[in-house]
Order: structure tokens, then C-alpha cells, then sequence
């Protein structure tokens, strides 16, 4: 009669069962996700009206002159595109790594602007 080693037979099971349920899990993980990029994705779209035009945005630098403040190029160069004017500005802010709305004459400064116009 031939003796059966229990203990490997019972790890091998309990091995396996961890397998299986990580296996379920990951594929549980990519199902999760799967939905969530279709709901991102697929619901929500950057549609516009028909006859809209279409803009582009587009970046510019431009010489800042004696008299300019942050807000005068703003109200030059912001437009529906931007909910407030100090949206517009927090963007310029960033993009030139401004912390104060200091500038100088003389300088340079990159503006973000939009047309219509592919270029």
C-alpha cells in the first residue's frame, strides 16, 4: 500500500485557489477599469454645434512695453475660450513661471491665444 503525503496535496490546493483568485481578481481590476475608460470616453465627448467654428490655440511671445501689467495683455489676448479673465491669467502665471503679476518693460512673455485659422 503506498502512503499518500497529505501535506503536499493540501498545499498544492491551497496554492492553486490563490491562483485562481488572483487571476479573478486582476481580471476583475481590467473589467473595472475597461467600464470606467468607456464611460470617460465614450459618454462624454468634446462635441460641438454644428456651424461652430473651430479654434485652435496657439502661443505667442510678445515684448512687454513701459505701462503693460499682467491684466492689460490679458484683457488684449483673452477671449471666450477662458471663464474669467484670471483664468487667463493664472495660465500666462504657469506658463511663464510667474509668481507675482510682476512684470518689466523689455521683457518677453509667452501669451496663449486661439484662432481660427489652422496654422
Amino acid at each position: 500500500m503506498r502512503k499518500v503525503n497529505r501535506s503536499f496535496s493540501h498545499s498544492y490546493y491551497r496554492r492553486r485557489r490563490q491562483l485562481t483568485f488572483r487571476i479573478a481578481a486582476v481580471l476583475t481590476a481590467i473589467c473595472i477599469s475597461g467600464f470606467f475608460g468607456v464611460l470617460r470616453f465614450g459618454f462624454f465627448s468634446d462635441a460641438r454645434e454644428e456651424g461652430s467654428p473651430v479654434s485652435y490655440k496657439y502661443f505667442t511671445s510678445i515684448l512687454i512695453y513701459p505701462g503693460d501689467t499682467l491684466t492689460s495683455i490679458s484683457l488684449r489676448y483673452a477671449d471666450r475660450h477662458y471663464n474669467t479673465l484670471e483664468d487667463y491669467m493664472d495660465e500666462v502665471r504657469r506658463m511663464n513661471h510667474l509668481h507675482e503679476d510682476e512684470i518689466r518693460a523689455g521683457e518677453y512673455l509667452v501669451v496663449p491665444y486661439y484662432s481660427s485659422h489652422f496654422q
